[in-house]
């Protein structure tokens, strides 16, 4: 076992690596939004188009909603384990396994939003967002499984 320096050591190192990742992942979201900016058709080009498909919208919304709710089990499955176990190598998996997760959501918006154009598919990038803002490493989780409670 690490002496009580070391451990702490660990875990300022563990938690500052866990929340530039969370800051990242939050990130990319953003350069999705102006890769979609970026790339959208004029409105005649869009018009004549006729992509619209609320059913296939549909389908990814209900996609990505059950990526974002997978995430948070799995999490708490991971962490659960990690502080059982007093690994924090599990609670980074786990932690890179949900917000992995919830930019699947985002992606499978990104996805619809080029198939269909619809706007509704922004809502997707919306919910993949507060999902990784949910997920923000604390410091609570992360010292569990440094220090295990008798």
């Amino acid at each position: 076992m690490m002496n009580q320096s070391g451990a702490d050591a660990g875990l300022e190192v563990r938690l500052r690596t866990l929340r530039i990742l969370w800051a990242v992942f939050l990130t990319t979201i953003g350069l999705y939004v102006l890769v979609t900016v970026s790339a959208r058709p004029s409105a005649d080009e869009l018009a004549e188009g006729g992509r619209d498909n609320p059913a296939l919208l549909m389908a990814l919304a209900v996609a990505g909603l059950s990526t974002v709710a997978i995430s948070f089990v799995l999490k708490r499955s991971f962490y659960a384990r990690a502080a059982e176990r007093g690994d924090p190598a599990q609670l980074q998996q786990g932690f890179i396994i949900a917000v992995v997760l919830c930019e699947t959501c985002v992606l499978i918006g990104l996805v619809g939003l080029f198939i269909t154009w619809n706007s509704y598919a922004y809502a997707l990038f919306v919910l993949g967002a507060l999902g990784i803002a949910l997920h923000f490493p604390r410091r609570e989780d992360v010292a569990a499984t440094y220090y295990k409670r008798p």
